[in-house]
């Protein structure tokens, strides 16, 4: 399973590097610290980048503005691009404007100082490896998120509780992987995909897992090594998702609960993965 899960994890990889772009148009300082900026084809909007592909651009305390000025114009902050914090390791904290609409591919990676960040009220992508490897504890993502994009919090050693928004639908590949001392999790009802090793390795997760109705696939591993997961609560009934091998575990019979819908532990039972829980129970 491991050579596996290795392999999967370098082809999804490779294939998903972020394209970085980091000629800024302009600087501008705010509270002692210089910000760089790219113009964006939306009119009058800026993105928050990197001075260079050295990275390492900011540290301390970094205070974004809602809006910036040059050369006469006022530009509205709606970005934060990709790569703009990557490798900021003496970074101690970031305060966003609800105007970011974005979060970019690898924007705040390996941001080892970052214990607590309060992402926009605007915010609706968040992208590949976003906070990567960062040291957040906790983190609350905003309600107008629909995709937690690959990646975008794996290797989180240190965070323990995540909430995810009610209109959330995918939860993408490798999402959470690694976040060894997640305990809380909400999964949210309009969940429809979870990805592939999505919360491989969380280690720590709480004893009971609820999948809401719109489920539609459970990737490859999604809750691979959850050792602590006791019971998988899974309410799909208008079709019964696609799982897809090792979802729960790449042990058989899976030593796990699964309770789903009155009258609908027959039909499950006799799909794969679903037929190799240990114990199959109705919801009473």
């Amino acid at each position: 399973m491991l050579k596996t899960g290795i392999k999967l994890f370098t082809v999804v990889f490779l294939s998903q590097l972020a394209t970085v772009c980091f000629a800024y148009d302009f600087s501008v300082e705010n509270d002692g610290t210089k910000i760089y900026y790219k113009i964006k084809n939306a009119i009058d909007t800026v993105a928050v980048t990197s001075k260079d592909d050295a990275y390492g651009s900011y540290f301390g305390d970094v205070n974004i503005p809602d809006s910036v000025v040059y050369d006469g114009k006022t530009y509205i902050v709606g970005e934060i691009g990709n790569s703009a914090f990557r490798n900021c390791e003496s970074l101690s904290s970031v305060k966003i404007p609800n105007g970011v609409t974005s979060i970019g591919d690898d924007a705040f990676r390996k941001c080892t100082r970052i214990t607590n960040i309060k992402l926009p009220t605007g915010l609706k992508t968040i992208g590949y490896y976003a906070f990567g490897m960062t040291d957040l504890d906790s983190i609350s993502v905003p309600s107008k998120v629909e995709e937690i994009g690959g990646m975008a919090f794996a290797d989180c050693a240190n965070l323990k509780s995540v909430k995810l928004p009610d209109k959330l639908k995918i939860i993408d590949n490798y999402a959470f992987m690694n976040c060894r001392n997640l305990r809380t999790l909400n999964i949210p009802d309009k969940i429809e995909i979870i990805g592939r090793s999505a919360f491989f390795n969380c280690v720590l997760l709480g004893e009971d897992v609820y999948i809401g109705i719109n489920i539609k696939r459970i990737g490859l591993y999604a809750f691979g090594n959850c050792y602590n997961i006791k019971r998988v609560h899974c309410f799909g009934e208008m079709y019964i998702p696609y799982c897809e091998e090792g979802a729960f575990g790449d042990v058989t019979p899976i030593n796990k609960t699964l309770i789903v819908p009155y009258g609908y532990k027959e039909s499950y039972t006799k799909l794969p993965v679903w037929k190799d829980f240990e114990n199959v129970k109705e919801e009473e």
